[in-house]
């Protein structure tokens, strides 16, 4: 909340649009590390299991963590530079329709391989809100898409009160 905090008070101070360019490669890095362990787990340990591909198993389960703080910086930057709700709506506009159109093609998949892809539950799991025992149609994969939606709307939030100088 500190940084927050700060991001706000030293929003002036820097251009609306400043980028980290440098950034981006770590964001990279640690995207291309959560793939090579997504894809020892999707693939099968069975698979992977060879001298040649051992190096990309769980050893690179670092990039989530990497990952969620480099988007910690970003987003804070991000809020430092817009209103709350505007951060909000366009934090939203960039997870939602690629999530909803990830979801339908799984759902068609599925009934037109037979199966069936409605639960009791889908509706509450396509609003990725954190209710807990949703079907998510996605597998489950999701799962942090539910902690970044509530991340966004709580930092939008914590945005709204005001920041008092001690």
């Amino acid at each position: 909340l500190r940084a927050l905090a700060w991001a706000r008070i030293t929003a002036g101070v820097t251009s609306p649009a400043m980028r980290f360019y440098n950034i981006q490669v770590l964001r990279f890095l640690a995207a291309a590390a959560m793939v090579l362990t997504h894809c020892h787990y999707y693939v099968g340990e069975g698979v992977w299991e060879t001298s040649l591909t051992r190096p990309f198993d769980y050893h690179f389960a670092w990039g989530v963590e990497l990952f969620f703080a480099i988007s910690g910086f970003v987003v804070s930057h991000s809020l430092a530079q817009t209103s709350p709700g505007r951060f909000l709506a366009l934090r939203l506009i960039r997870i939602y329709p690629a999530f909803w159109i990830a979801a339908a093609l799984v759902i068609v998949l599925t009934l037109a391989f037979g199966g069936n892809p409605f639960s009791p539950r889908l509706l509450q799991a396509l609003t990725l809100l954190p209710a807990g025992g949703a079907d998510y149609p996605l597998g489950g994969i999701e799962w942090s898409l539910v902690y970044e939606v509530f991340f966004y709307a709580l930092l939008a939030a914590v945005a709204l009160v005001p920041v008092r100088n001690a």
